[in-house]
């Protein structure tokens, strides 16, 4: 009777987990586990075992952790283990000569990659940034250089238009279990695997990431940082400053529409989307995330910022057809007061539910007027940023325009307030009177 094939398996993260369940269910010996040691984890930085630890504990194979392989005693207990074939699924640690002379058939690495591409620590997300159509794994025979050796077999994968770092490397950690699982059945069977080797042309590499490459730049084209906010989710996550503010951008797509506002500007923002101009088209944003906060939509951090006295603001100029719930659904749309001004003066509103044309058209045909666009510039130099308070009533069935003003506007006099209304061609009535708060 033919002895069981003796395995020793090397890993460390979840990717390798699949893997090591391969080799458990193919009917080889596993006879131990290599992983890296357990390293600070978490908020409390306690220590933590691998997912490769906690796998190989859970099957009752024996785990060895050890710092490095270029130890003599390491080494030597490696070979008391008389393993026939040595398998590495992204084990963290170099191989020495003297370890991959070891094993009678070797060693075997599953790389997450169609190589030569992507040689190096992150074919995932680096597959993803350079927006690659096709990947894949491959099972190679290890050597002396890095991820340089011959491909015994090889399973290919489209990349889906939304394929994200997260998605991407669960698909290709069970397509590595299911090609180390052919090969480990071939062998078992006696068969003698080809070995081809790698390709001279076509030869990248992929460095580790650096947490400093997830910072957004606006300049970029917005299908480029697109790629970027996928290839990171979920680590380290694409981010970027939006209206002054540190956020984590989890999910965007990128729309083909030009425009001349400058990178970084939001030029419009709907219920469920974001929309900030970039180097190249527009990057619709999703799902975000405050600094200390958690995973939100869109709509959620709109509302967290919402100013409540834009809606004040829309009905102070007087603009015919828009009463206060439509004037407040304006505000609830545009997170600041410029938004509003930007998207009137280009007219670029996005499709706002529960407005209607007639307003829309009112708004736009405000903003189509230079003297109008000259007053509101105004009006935001005199009372934006300071903080004020505006409670306003307009009637819009009065002919003109027409703004009552029954409030108070912060450091401002009743005549400096008529003065404004009147720069806006308005009407007064009611009372204004000065902030006393």
């Amino acid at each position: 009777m033919t002895p069981p094939l003796r395995l020793v398996f090397a890993g460390t993260p979840e990717f390798s987990v699949p893997s090591l369940q391969a080799c458990l269910d193919s009917g080889a010996e596993v006879v131990a586990a290599y992983t890296q040691p357990d390293r600070p984890a978490g908020r409390g930085r306690k220590l933590a075992a691998s997912p490769v630890k906690r796998a190989a504990l859970a099957a009752g194979v024996a785990v060895e952790q050890p710092e490095t392989l270029r130890d003599k005693t390491v080494r030597a207990r490696l070979a008391a283990y008389a393993p026939d074939l040595l398998v590495v699924v992204a084990y963290g640690l170099i191989l020495p000569r003297s370890v991959l002379a070891l094993p009678r058939l070797g060693c075997w690495n599953v790389h997450a990659s169609l190589l030569p591409r992507w040689r190096g620590a992150a074919p995932i997300q680096r597959a993803i940034l350079a927006g690659d159509e096709e990947t894949g794994v491959d099972l190679m025979q290890m050597e002396a250089g890095l991820d340089t050796g011959p491909i015994l077999l090889e399973r290919r994968t489209p990349l889906a238009p939304r394929e994200t770092g997260g998605s991407l490397h669960d698909r290709l950690a069970r397509l590595g279990a299911e090609v180390l699982a052919d090969g480990l059945r071939r062998v078992r069977r006696g068969e003698a695997l080809a070995a081809t080797a790698q390709r001279d042309t076509g030869v990248t590499y992929a460095h580790k990431i650096d947490k400093a490459e997830a910072r957004i730049d606006w300049t970029a084209s917005a299908q480029a940082i697109e790629r970027k906010v996928r290839a990171f989710d979920p680590w380290p996550v694409a981010e970027a400053d939006v209206e002054g503010e540190r956020l984590r951008i989890w999910s965007a797509e990128a729309l083909a529409q030009a425009t001349a506002a400058m990178p970084g500007t939001i030029v419009a923002a709907a219920r469920d989307a974001l929309d900030v101009a970039t180097g190249d088209g527009i990057l619709r944003i999703r799902e975000l995330q405050r600094e200390g906060g958690r995973r939100m939509p869109v709509r959620d951090w709109l509302n967290a910022r919402r100013e409540p006295e834009l809606d004040r603001f829309i009905l102070a100029l007087g603009i015919r057809h828009v009463g206060e719930t439509t004037a407040a659904t304006f505000a609830k749309t545009f997170s600041t007061i410029e938004a509003f001004r930007e998207a009137g003066i280009k007219g670029e509103f996005p499709s706002i539910h529960g407005i209607g044309d007639t307003a829309t058209t009112a708004v736009r045909d405000f903003f189509s007027n230079a003297r109008n666009v000259s007053a509101f510039d105004e009006l935001l130099v005199e009372v934006h940023p300071k903080p004020y308070v505006l409670n306003i009533s307009a009637d819009s069935e009065v002919a003109g325009k027409t703004v009552v003003f029954t409030g108070t506007l912060e450091k401002m006099t009743r005549g400096e307030a008529k003065a404004m209304a009147e720069r806006l061609g308005a009407k007064v009535a009611g009372s204004v009177s000065k902030n006393t708060d």
